[in-house]
């Protein structure tokens, strides 16, 4: 697989200015090329296969699978027209979302599939770049030297390892594809063929929008290796239907993230910040492809000039290399062909349109790579000197064997959020966002005191980020400090007006304080600036349900679950606000969806064994009694239920020894007191007997007219000033449920009672325990 090793079948056509024409290949080449093919899957398989047990991570895979209820629905009519329709991550790619479905219905949320998916992905990748280079130039041995760095540079490990990513080996699928068409065109003028590239373009730019600059990719090819002929405006006019769509690609990408909020103004980042760092960039990228070191998930963006001398160095490195490309022209086409496919295929996202807060990322270099690689193998196979081939082939062993290693360690960092966060702070300095990101992760390990510190880290450097301020109300409301929470909410609300997560965290705030009517004015404001959000219905509903609004209520917890069906905390809301108007059976429904959806839900299960010994279908209630229970052995509640279900079937020793158990737990449970009173007074206990033959037989006043329904279970442990309903008692004489006491959930608020919702930065996923991961805006730092 040497750089200078090509099969001796291979013929090369040179015209006078060096450029190469295809030979067609013979037995022989298609041997070498299915032995080439077989070791680019193995080297991806020997990097990437570890990627299989990874988690899904806090880093926008939230945005795009975790969270995302129509993703996680699977692959259906709704979502694909959602699909086509959204803008949802302030971008427009409806090819990346439906693989991401695609993946739900074959997996559904094990990240092992996932992780697999963009895994072949990637080895397709590796072999159409090997097929198509070598195609167009006869090359085999060069081409696949490419294909060998492209399968197992460090550099491509976050769009592969990363399953936000998805779009990078997705398009450049499709883009390489365009190639090879194109290359057919090229060959043989055909508008079959022609029409086969512009159909692979589109599905490119239909995946993630960075291939706009494919017909000038095009137009470079026409120069070397396809040997189109010199400057001919025919080669322009054939690629007008590309420049269309890369024009309009452009508009909606630009569109969609000015929608977001995610491009930054020039007031912001002036002009001559953006070409400074455009500058280094280009140089670092250049260094990073032979000198890999220092990846990290996030660079940060210094938010002012580079260093003079950084610059400078920078700049006399691209116009140097220009200069000695340009000299090179004639007799080594390649080298400029190269050098302006990695600097034109860089453009969309070098920073010029500054989107996210990033100065740089290591996927922006998948597909602008092949140029400098393109560069590298054809260069140094033209070398002269004694035993160049056996050198040249050990050199480029050597190199591939030594990327791989790099690749696999590189990979491991994105096994799991604290790996990815705690390396970036390893390799970069100043770095905001994985300090916020690594305190989100610690608090989801149950250590808020290191989350806080760590927060408060990225605040220090970046005392305006809005986002950190929000997730260290989040922090704080758990440690307690709810008053300094609500400091950070109204500053973050400050800083960005027009937030929907913070109105969306200070809303539940509130609410948890029984402020009710300001926290549905920040419900309200999230839903305006976040309608398709499941999670605000939900909570909104439930501040709703507690003013009385009950109508409202059911309606926004059906908004709830049209936006996301597979929603099981609103299906219980649903379940308890149906009940409370009396209506059971719809009730009963909504309990059995939920726990269908969440088989360990132990709220629900002991809803519905309400509703079911309320029936007076014991035998189901009680199973779910004892489910219930499995969960939470320590509630003295359910056994008092589950003893009241026993006694109503007639079986009363298990009844007095569930009440027991309830006493045990609670003492001064009067509910049980007197359900056990009653147990004992049955005729059909001995207690019982002797005191109906001695006309001594007593009744527990509380439960007077027979044993106790699970709709008076509860009554001794409501809030003060409240009652149980009586049996088949209710609003205006209608038959209800009884809320559960204090101790238990009443409707949910979000993921689990406390319904917060961590925030991330712009382009990023964080999720503190008990809430679901949002985004600032705009999410995906470039396209």
């Amino acid at each position: 697989m040497s750089a200078a090793t090509d099969h001796p079948r291979r013929r090369q056509a040179r015209n006078g200015t060096g450029r190469e024409k295809p030979v067609p290949a013979g037995g022989g080449s298609r041997w070498v090329s299915a032995s080439v093919c077989a070791l680019l899957i193995v080297l991806c398989l020997a990097v990437y296969a570890q990627t299989v047990k990874f988690e899904l991570l806090l880093f926008d895979d939230n945005d795009y699978v975790t969270d995302n209820p129509h993703v996680r629905s699977g692959l259906n009519l709704k979502g694909l027209a959602w699909a086509f329709t959204t803008m949802h991550a302030s971008n427009w790619h409806p090819l990346t979302w439906i693989s991401h479905m695609l993946d739900c219905r074959l997996y559904g949320m094990r990240a092992g599939g996932h992780h697999l998916t963009s895994v072949l992905l990637h080895a397709g990748n590796s072999l159409l770049l090997f097929l198509v280079l070598g195609r167009m130039t006869g090359r085999l041995g060069r081409s696949a030297f490419v294909a060998a760095v492209f399968a197992v540079h460090p550099l491509h490990v976050e769009s592969v390892a990363w399953v936000a990513e998805r779009k990078d080996v997705l398009s450049t699928l499709f883009g390489l594809l365009a190639v090879w068409a194109y290359a057919r065109y090229a060959e043989k003028s055909n508008a079959t063929r022609l029409l086969l590239a512009l159909s692979a373009f589109a599905l490119s730019l239909l995946a993630k929008p960075m291939l706009v600059t494919l017909p000038l990719v095009f137009l470079l090819l026409d120069f070397w290796p396809l040997a189109r002929g010199g400057w001919d405006w025919r080669l322009l006019r054939e690629k007008t239907p590309f420049f269309v769509l890369a024009l309009a690609s452009t508009c909606v990408t630009y569109a969609a993230q000015q929608k977001g909020g995610a491009v930054s103004p020039l007031e912001a980042l002036p002009l001559g910040v953006r070409l400074q760092n455009a500058v280094v960039t280009y140089a670092v990228y250049l260094i990073q492809v032979f000198w890999p070191k220092d990846l990290a998930f996030f660079y940060p963006h210094p938010g002012h000039g580079q260093p003079p001398a950084q610059v400078f160095g920078a700049l006399l490195l691209l116009v140097s290399t220009t200069l000695l490309v340009l000299k090179a022209l004639r007799g080594h086409p390649y080298m400029a062909v190269g050098w302006l496919w990695y600097l034109g295929t860089l453009v969309p996202v070098i920073g010029l349109v500054q989107v996210g807060g990033q100065a740089r990322a290591d996927r922006y270099m998948y597909f602008p790579m092949v140029g400098i690689l393109v560069m590298v193998a054809w260069g140094v196979a033209e070398l002269r000197f004694r035993h160049r081939r056996i050198v040249l082939a050990a050199l480029a062993a050597l190199s591939v064997a030594g990327l791989t290693v790099l690749a696999w360690c590189q990979t491991r960092y994105w096994q799991n959020n604290r790996a990815l966060f705690e390396h970036a702070l390893a390799v970069t300095v100043n770095n905001p966002v994985a300090h916020l990101f690594l305190g989100i992760t610690l608090m989801n390990e149950g250590r808020p005191e290191e989350a806080v510190a760590q927060i408060q880290k990225s605040l220090s450097i970046r005392p305006g980020y809005v986002f950190a301020h929000v997730n260290l109300g989040v922090v704080l409301e758990r440690s307690g400090a709810t008053d300094q929470a609500i400091v950070h909410f109204r500053e973050a609300l400050r800083l960005k007006p027009e937030c929907k997560d913070c109105e969306y965290n200070l809303g539940v705030t509130l609410a948890k304080q029984n402020q009710l009517d300001e926290a549905l004015e920040h419900y309200s404001r999230a839903r305006r600036l976040n309608p398709e959000s499941a999670l605000v219905e939900n909570n909104l509903a439930t501040v709703l349900a507690r003013l009385g609004r009950t109508d409202e209520s059911i309606a926004h917890l059906e908004r709830a679950l049209r936006i996301d069906p597979a929603y099981g905390e609103a299906h219980y809301n649903l379940g308890v606000t149906m009940a409370q108007v009396g209506r059971a059976d719809a009730a009963a429904v909504e309990y059995r969806q939920a726990l269908r959806l969440k088989p360990d839900y132990p709220d629900a299960r002991y809803k519905l064994a309400l509703l079911l010994a309320e029936r007076r279908e014991f035998g189901e209630a009680m199973t779910h009694y004892r489910e219930a229970l499995r969960a939470n052995p320590g509630n003295a509640i359910v056994h008092n239920s589950l003893g009241a279900a026993l006694a109503g079937s007639g079986r009363l020793d298990e009844a007095i020894a569930s009440y027991a158990e309830a006493l045990r737990l609670q003492p001064g449970y009067a509910d049980a007191h007197n359900n056990t009173a009653r147990a004992r007074d049955h005729p059909q206990q001995p207690r019982g007997r002797a005191e109906k033959k001695g006309g001594r037989r007593r009744r527990a006043p509380a439960l007077r007219g027979g044993f106790a329904t699970p709709a008076r279970l509860c009554r001794g442990a409501l809030p003060p000033g409240k009652r149980a309903a009586r049996p088949g008692e209710g609003a205006r004489g209608r038959r209800r449920v009884p809320r559960l006491p204090p101790d238990q959930p009443r409707l949910c608020a979000g993921a689990h009672e406390s319904g917060f919702r961590a925030l991330r930065p712009r382009g990023l996923h964080g999720s503190l325990a008990g809430g679901s991961a949002v985004r600032e805006g705009g999410r995906q730092p470039g396209p």
